[in-house]
């Protein structure tokens, strides 16, 4: 027997795991500082990082055993690096017809007739189809070998964390997920501080940390914070009777280990300010797992010590206010149900999968395949699923869900394991944080924020590196093992045997094939073009300067040949990217001369529209190239339909068609629905064409007489008039209003009814009730105010003002409410004898308002001599 620790020869075979413990320590620290390393050039830095640990790693298996992952595991890394690979591959349009039909109609749709290819071909001086790259399985190629070297820095990182974890312990990356969690806590924290005295009252600020997301800065210290607090109480536990004593707590290894928990306090702190429900919940949720999991006596004892931990961290959040957090956790269910939710983005991602069941669209290409199937009710931008395994199921397919399957399913008996205090008490807390980002990842898309899933992948690989060492500590480097605290071990050293030999030679084999993989997949992602997905094309600003050097120099210049050249180079590569698509149609239509060259705009901006029906960028410059072309039935086609799931938008680029579509065909585009009505009736006002939107409003009244943002309408019609008869008619005293944001404006305006005809009860019940509804609106203050002036309530009155000023940007956007707002203020204290008071006021009514004459006179004859 030996002690490992004093041996020379265990710290020469050791020093390529140290060197691979300090890098992957130094990637948990960094990866998340540039943004979570979402863009470049912080991507590739980390891919490079994993990439060189991936080198080291394979140098190291060459000559010595290393632990791996189990066999199910190692097939679904592999497997999915080849799914990967094969997805971006140009197979050819008939290969990938006989996989994925949907991926060869996809690449077919997008050819034009042969007139359109006939004026198309004339502007680009060449054949469009030499642009057009070879049909993939993937939709989206470029971002799916993006996709690919990513997931192949991860699968290295897992391998390196497995290897480093069995060898050298899991300490170490527990302490840089300690150090990691504190730090990003620590930003947020000062962030919420600095706010918080800077702008008090103004409702709580937000713990980002270095991300710009504050769910995935939750998700990253949900995951790295129970590893760390498992260190803390494993230290803990070392410290001898004496040790613990509050006179030995301050010196020698006491003091790390308060300094330990410390960080984790300031980390959990962190996380509870960040306001993110999920990721405080499962935060939460592995903390008081982590402390129950580590530990076989007390559970009561250890679960009174995991709240006081809580309470501590949670000192900030108290300060600043936590209602806001109670009241986000109300909302949770609107989140997920439905229109527009996240539970209709699964749906859509649903039916997503089910077009592409054999292979999927490819990895990384959600964002390009979801508006295929995006829902109209869904009006915000989605670029991925916020379910990550539905989006890998859309992205993977069937064999992509498969192998992710025989990939999860012992990581996920490992986090069992390390649950029950199988593997040592760092095991629980890498299981812990791993089951929170698994769990996460249901409602979000941490795996896709790179710091994150490289976390993710650390802890998976140091799970596996601890239950092996654990399991068996001779497999491990001829007996060298280190157990999962990183105490030292006495060991026998056993003489090796012929099938011992045998054994490890086939272990080194399955090794570099691995990491050979990996590192071959990520080769192969940068030969197909990885790069262009990350360094996105900027299609409008090439079409600006295209255009302009057009006029310059002609349509045939080699400035304006190149910037086609670009476009329809992108939209060869990228069939999907209907950005790129719309801005090429611009610019052929800009320089078309002839009626072939006209259709070949065309059918890029319908082709544009097809892809992305809902996306209001999109669809806008499709009709208006298609109105402008000619074709002025197919542009009013897509307005009428834009009516349908944006009609502000909508009513815009009617107005905006007007010169160039005739009346008798624009008038079908506006469809018989209240909301398209309404946004029709706003545009007509805004365009100063107020006959036209009145006469439409009364009968649009008529039509739909309990619409809200039709009777909001007609009465600030009413109330801008003072015509209380008819404000009484649209809103009688006995009206059940919406009590919802919506209904707000009606509450107002029957509030200054009801304060002009001496209901002053009445006025005060509804002004309070529209401040409820929309307590951030200026304007709900301003009428509120103006209705508890009136009813004789001035300090109510005052109250509501002051509000409705706080937090108000001096902007051109609201100088004007801001100036009315002052104005009441300003008479208010002339009225009630507070001259001090009332010129302030009416200088900061001067101050937005230079020619105001009732604030100029006031303040010079309050002012004085």
């Amino acid at each position: 027997m030996r002690e490992e620790s004093g041996s020379s020869g265990a710290a020469r075979s050791d020093l390529l795991a140290r060197l691979l413990e300090i890098g992957l320590a130094a990637l948990i620290v960094l990866s998340p500082l540039p943004r979570g390393s979402v863009r470049e050039p912080a991507l590739s830095a980390l891919e490079i990082g994993a990439f060189a640990l991936g080198l080291l790693w394979l140098a190291r298996a060459s000559v010595r055993p290393t632990s791996l992952p189990p066999r199910p595991a190692r097939a679904g890394i592999a497997g999915l690096l080849l799914l990967g690979t094969i997805q971006v591959l140009p197979l050819g349009a008939g290969i990938v017809g006989a996989i994925s039909p949907r991926a060869a109609a996809i690449r077919l749709d997008s050819l034009p007739p042969a007139d359109a290819l006939r004026g198309e071909r004339a502007l680009l001086g060449g054949d469009p189809a030499r642009l057009d790259r070879p049909t993939a399985l993937s939709v989206d190629p470029p971002a799916t070998a993006s996709a690919l070297k990513t997931g192949a820095a991860l699968a290295i990182l897992l391998l390196v964390a497995a290897t480093v974890a069995a060898e050298r312990g899991a300490s170490g990356i527990a302490f840089a997920l300690l150090i990691s969690a504190a730090l990003q806590g620590l930003i947020g924290t000062l962030v919420v501080a600095e706010g918080s005295a800077a702008r008090p009252g103004a409702g709580a600020w937000l713990a980002s940390g270095t991300f710009v997301n504050k769910n995935h800065y939750a998700g990253l210290l949900a995951a790295a914070l129970p590893g760390g607090l498992a260190l803390v109480l494993a230290r803990f536990r070392r410290l001898g009777a004496r040790d613990r004593g509050v006179a030995r707590i301050l010196g020698g290894e006491g003091s790390r280990v308060l300094l330990l928990g410390l960080l984790a306090v300031v980390g959990l702190a962190g996380l509870l300010l960040s306001f993110s429900r999920a990721g405080i919940a499962l935060g939460a949720l592995a903390v008081v797992v982590t402390f129950a999991a580590t530990g076989r006596r007390g559970l009561k004892t250890r679960l009174a010590a995991a709240l006081v931990v809580l309470v501590l961290a949670a000192v900030p959040l108290l300060e600043i206010g936590a209602e806001r957090l109670a009241a986000s956790y109300g909302r949770v269910p609107l989140e997920f149900t439905g229109a527009g939710s996240r539970g209709r983005v699964w749906l859509d991602t649903v039916a997503l999968s089910a077009a592409f069941p054999a292979a999927g669209t490819g990895f990384g290409a959600f964002a390009a395949a979801y508006p295929l199937h995006r829902s109209p009710d869904v009006r915000l931008l989605f670029t991925h699923a916020h379910n990550d395994p539905l989006e890998f199921l859309s992205e993977g397919g069937l064999p992509g869900i498969l192998l992710l399957g025989l990939l999860l399913a012992p990581i996920l008996a490992l986090v069992g394991r390390g649950l029950l205090g199988r593997s040592g008490p760092l095991a629980a807390g890498l299981a812990a944080g791993l089951l929170a980002f698994l769990l996460h990842s249901l409602v979000d898309f941490n795996f896709h924020v790179p710091s994150n899933a490289a976390t993710a992948a650390i802890l998976a690989g140091a799970l596996m590196g601890c239950a092996g060492s654990a399991a068996d500590p001779r497999s491990r480097n001829e007996g060298k093992a280190i157990p999962p605290d990183g105490t030292p071990r006495l060991t026998l050293v056993a003489p090796p045997s012929s099938a011992g030999a045998a054994a490890a030679r086939a272990g080194r084999s399955r090794a570099i094939f691995l990491g050979s993989l990996a590192l071959l997949a990520a080769i192969a992602a940068t030969a197909l073009s990885d790069r262009a997905a990350r360094v996105p094309l900027d299609a409008a600003g090439i079409a600006r300067e295209a255009v302009t050097a057009a006029i310059d120099s002609g349509p045939a210049a080699p400035a304006v040949r190149a910037a086609l050249t670009t476009l329809r180079e992108e939209i060869g590569r990228r069939p999907l990217d209907a950005a790129a698509r719309g801005a090429y149609a611009g610019l052929l239509l800009e320089l078309a001369a002839s009626p072939e060259e006209r259709r070949a705009a065309a059918f890029h901006a319908a082709r544009a529209a097809e892809i992305s029906k809902v996306s209001v960028p999109v669809v806008e410059t499709a009709v208006r190239v298609l109105a402008r072309c000619g074709e002025a039935g197919r542009a009013v086609e897509l307005l009428r339909s834009m009516f349908g799931y944006d009609p502000r938008s909508a009513a815009a680029l009617q107005a905006d068609l007007e010169p160039f579509v005739s009346p008798s065909v624009l008038v079908k585009a506006l469809p018989d629905d209240p909301d398209a009505w309404a946004a029709w009736i706003e545009r007509l006002r805004a365009l100063g064409r107020a006959p036209e939107a009145d006469a439409r409003l009364d009968r649009a009244i008529v039509l739909w007489p309990r619409h809200v943002p039709l009777r909001t309408s007609a009465a600030l019609r009413a109330l801008a008039g003072q015509r209380w008869e008819e404000m009484r008619r649209l809103l009688p005293s006995s009206a059940d209003l919406p009590r919802e944001a919506a209904g707000a404006a009606l509450f107002a305006c029957r509030s200054r009814l009801r304060a002009a005809e001496g209901d002053l009860a009445g006025a005060v019940g509804d002004a309070s009730e529209a401040s409820r509804l929309a307590p951030d609106d200026p304007w709900i203050r301003l009428q509120a105010g103006i209705s508890l002036e009136t009813a004789g309530d001035a300090e109510r009155a005052r109250a509501q003002w002051e509000r409705g000023l706080y937090g108000i940007v001096p902007s051109d956007g609201n100088r004007w409410i801001r100036s009315e707002i002052l104005t009441r203020l300003a008479r208010l204290e002339d009225r009630v004898g507070r001259p001090a008071d009332a010129l302030r006021a009416w200088r900061s009514v001067l101050d937005l308002d230079p020619a105001h004459a009732e604030a100029r006179r006031r303040a010079e004859e309050l002012a004085g001599p």
